[in-house]
């Protein structure tokens, strides 16, 4: 969605991409504003609740500790991704 800064040259800079997606959703949903809602917020509201369990304050850097920390098979980790890009509703 935007430009993603790199705090290191040792992260995993698709894992950061998502973090800083997550982050950014996040951002929009504690907006609460209903024309900003898409058909894949729920997944996204489950996804975002997962990660408000262990971290009060969503940052990009504290949700991609997260992300580490549950070491999702790459997969998994596509899915979340795929999940969060899907723009088919933006489309229709």
């Amino acid at each position: 969605v935007f430009h993603h800064p790199f705090v290191s040259t040792l992260l995993d800079t698709d894992l950061w991409d998502l973090a800083c997606d997550i982050a950014v959703e996040a951002a929009i949903e504690d907006l609460n504003i209903s024309s900003v809602r898409t058909s894949r917020g729920a997944k996204q509201t489950t996804l975002i609740g997962k990660i408000r369990q262990d971290e009060k304050l969503l940052t990009a850097e504290k949700i991609y500790a997260w992300l580490q920390e549950q070491n999702y098979p790459e997969d998994r980790i596509a899915q979340i991704a795929e999940g969060l890009y899907q723009i088919a509703a933006w489309t229709k």
